[in-house]
């Protein structure tokens, strides 16, 4: 007879190791031995978690935390089987060489690379941890934090790093929006238009100038240093990654992001917004819807939200990483801009009558591309020559709603109506930023705008 297992008897901590982005639950019930997991096609390698293993893998997922969700049985086993390729105070040093598209390769030599490589960031950000945890309580409690790595599909491939934080929404800020900010300032030798490699004139990578103290700034703005020589006894005198460096800006440009979300007493029904424009003459070319960027939450959900590490620009000192104080204020949503910018006088109409006064073509039947996970409601028209549509879609039954990464960009998935949801949280005022799936629960609502139309130049 199989035991009973369930989906916190197989996994501890799901949400901190990045889960649901990488796998699906399958036969959680009577299994033998324990629970089978079976990846999407993201995944690396399939995972068994068995009962026996529970207690090593525990101590696997405190001790890395930060890693992706490859700590199975068969990826790393029990812990003392683990060997690292290199001492950890040794990589901590040679990180700084291997960043940008090399530490992304680097990571997928092997699964002992890939472990050493994702706790040595998380070492590394360690201090910036620890102050994010400080700035943002007692409206969050954060409790898992690891260095996330995606691809940006520009005309020059790079990669972008970020800290990402998981903290769990507390009935302080009920009722209240609430906004998490920092700021920053890139490494020397970042700037603008710069190249994928992120390096300096030298080859060198700009986090290896970073580690070794050198002076961060907007290579736009700033002038070089004075001399190579005064640069290098700079880098020398100067502690690692940068220590020391922020007690004076030193004119380095700066710059800040925001989060925010509003907080709804625990168990509310949550209405969110999504728009994709899919106009022949500028259609959104990332093929992923755009979501508020004040987000509903609920008291007892997880936001997820990050700190930059890297990108296209360059390094970010950590050093200079600056938590601003978390700003309160009244409770308020986001309205889709489709509203006000596309609409004629805000009017809304049926199909029938919305046909009678345009050219464009209307679709033939209701949206039903979410059913049976998402119950369609209505669907209402407005705009001329660009015709806009919102429909309202309310969240009925589990699991991962069909077609929304063709039609939304990215997974929707439905939980039952008591669960506690991740909620991926935006910078303000980007239309895309890191691509999450999308949680709700059963009795939320998706009001999905589509803006169609337009003739091509």
């Amino acid at each position: 007879m199989g035991t009973l297992c369930t989906k916190e008897q197989a996994i501890d901590d799901p949400i901190s190791l990045g889960y649901e982005n990488f796998a699906k639950i399958e036969d959680w019930g009577r299994c033998k031995g324990g629970a089978k997991i079976v990846p999407d096609r993201k995944a690396m390698v399939y995972y068994q978690i068995k009962d026996r293993f529970r207690s090593s893998y525990k101590a696997a997922s405190e001790g890395w935390q930060h890693a992706f969700p490859m700590m199975a049985r068969d990826v790393f086993g029990h812990p003392r089987n683990h060997v690292a390729f290199i001492e950890p105070a040794v990589l901590t040093h040679l990180l700084p060489f291997l960043y940008e598209k090399s530490l992304y390769r680097a990571a997928t030599v092997c699964p002992h690379w890939f472990a050493a490589i994702v706790k040595a960031l998380g070492d590394i950000a360690s201090d910036l941890d620890l102050e994010v945890r400080k700035a943002v309580f007692p409206f969050l409690d954060v409790r898992r934090a690891r260095t996330d790595w995606n691809v940006i599909h520009t005309a020059d491939v790079g990669v972008r790093y970020d800290r990402i934080y998981w903290g769990e929404v507390t009935p302080v800020a009920q009722n209240q929006t609430v906004e998490i900010s920092y700021s920053f300032c890139y490494v020397e030798g970042a700037e603008a238009g710069n190249s994928t490699s992120a390096s300096t004139a030298d080859g060198t990578s700009t986090v290896y100038n970073f580690y070794k103290g050198g002076r961060c700034g907007d290579a736009a703005t700033d002038a070089p240093s004075s001399s190579a020589a005064a640069a290098a006894s700079e880098r020398e005198t100067g502690s690692a990654w940068g220590a020391g460096q922020m007690a004076e800006d030193r004119g380095r440009k700066r710059y800040s992001a925001s989060y925010k979300f509003s907080v709804l007493p625990k168990g509310s029904k949550r209405r969110i917004w999504a728009e994709r424009d899919i106009c022949r003459h500028h259609g959104d070319e990332a093929r992923i819807a755009t979501t508020p960027w004040i987000m509903p939450v609920c008291v007892g959900d997880v936001v997820e939200f990050g700190v930059q590490l890297a990108n296209l620009v360059g390094a970010v000192d950590l050093d200079s990483v600056r938590m601003e104080k978390v700003n309160i204020s009244k409770f308020r949503l986001d309205e889709c801009f489709y509203e006000t910018d596309w609409t004629i006088g805000r009017k809304w109409e049926n199909r029938a009558l919305f046909e009678a006064q345009t050219v464009e073509r209307v679709d033939d039947h209701p949206p039903e591309h979410f059913a049976p996970h998402l119950r369609h409601v209505w669907t209402l028209y407005s705009g001329g020559d660009i015709v806009v549509s919102k429909s309202l879609h309310v969240a009925e039954k589990n699991g991962a709603v069909p077609n929304s990464v063709r039609h939304l960009g990215v997974v929707w998935e439905v939980y039952n109506p008591d669960a506690s949801v991740v909620v991926p949280l935006k910078r303000s005022l980007i239309y895309h930023d890191r691509q999450a799936s999308i949680q709700l629960r059963q009795g939320d609502e998706l009001l999905f705008y589509v803006m169609k139309g337009g003739k091509m130049a």
